[in-house]
């Protein structure tokens, strides 16, 4: 097999995307696909050839990302997917070889990805950054621990009226905590529309915090409604909550806990030191917090990278390879063995 690795063109994209959707067995809707070609960078999708058929893709977003005492920009490693007719034949590995290369050319020191089989990457010289953190919380068993007053407002708007607090909150706190990236409104359009699976089609709700300087937090959450025999047994999936004060954080946990006809919160990809489960009285609120490595990047930074209030959670960081091929992992086996969460 013959592989030719390029960028594509813009009248390419239509069948970049198909191509991914024939390895991830789904159809993407029109919607769907006019949203990630406002998202992406022609120049950064790189599609593996067969001829004249698309077999594999990788592509990323360049974007702002926290990292202590700095922001860089990094690529955000997305679309990345072979065709199963072509699998196990160094497609994967062609595709990473170059994307590696090219973030070289453009000075980039950190590659970061979510991803949804970790085992992959180690070969291509990823490591292991952080863990996140998934919760979830029977309502019926929280309370918050005494002393703990409400303050300031919250107001349910609806998006439009959201988006630009949302920014306005993670241009105040991005800065503090490392792993995080600046949105603009392009980015944000993204975040609040990729969704996947059966809850993709609820609708989002917005709350936002106002103190008496303005807005100082929000969350964002959707309600998926079970009644069976005319019980509530909803759930409430926090999607991002996030606050520029303690007092926001604990005022907006405590309403997406006290929502009516709510039987469990849900939350993922959480950082590792969310203080979501502290502001309960009882840890077996917490029915089943959990710890995930989700995500990969790379790194040349020449100090270690250090795990912290990440966002996006999970993300993996390894020195880029050497002209060898070959990675250098950040941290020790023990270090990593201590850092996991007990």
């Amino acid at each position: 097999m013959d592989l030719q690795i390029r960028p594509i063109s813009e009248d390419e994209f239509l069948p970049y995307m198909r191509a991914i959707d024939a390895a991830f067995s789904e159809t993407a809707s029109d919607e769907d696909i006019e949203r990630e070609r406002r998202m992406a960078e022609v120049d950064r999708c790189f599609a593996a050839f067969d001829g004249p058929e698309i077999v594999g893709t990788a592509a990323a977003f360049t974007m702002p990302m926290t990292v202590p005492g700095a922001e860089i920009e990094i690529g955000f490693v997305t679309m990345v997917a072979v065709r199963p007719t072509h699998r196990r034949r160094g497609v994967n590995t062609a595709l990473m070889r170059r994307q590696l290369d090219e973030a070289h050319e453009r000075g980039e020191v950190v590659e970061v990805l979510h991803a949804s089989e970790g085992g992959i990457y180690g070969r291509y010289g990823y490591g292991l950054a952080t863990y996140g953190l998934s919760i979830e919380i029977e309502t019926a068993r929280s309370a918050f621990v005494r002393g703990s007053e409400p303050a300031g407002e919250l107001r349910l708007v609806p998006r439009d009226a959201a988006e630009k607090a949302i920014l306005a909150v993670n241009e105040a706190t991005r800065l503090d905590r490392p792993g995080m990236v600046r949105l603009d409104e392009r980015r944000l359009d993204y975040m609040l529309s990729h969704e996947h699976g059966p809850e993709k089609d609820l609708p989002s709700l917005f709350v936002l915090h106002e103190a008496a300087d303005g807005v100082d937090g929000f969350a964002v959450y959707k309600v998926k409604h079970d009644w069976p025999q005319g019980w509530p047994r909803s759930v409430l999936t926090v999607r991002d909550l996030q606050a520029a004060t303690p007092q926001a954080y604990a005022d907006l946990w405590r309403y997406v806990l006290d929502v009516d006809l709510i039987e469990r919160v849900d939350s993922w990809n959480r950082p590792r030191t969310s203080r979501s489960c502290t502001c309960c009285k009882s840890r077996g609120a917490c029915a089943r917090p959990s710890w995930t490595t989700c995500g990969f990047g790379s790194s040349i930074s020449p100090a270690p990278f250090v795990p912290g209030d990440m966002r996006p959670m999970g993300v993996w960081f390894s020195r880029l390879p050497t002209p060898s091929g070959r990675g250098t992992r950040v941290g020790t086996r023990s270090r990593r063995r201590r850092e996991r969460p007990r």
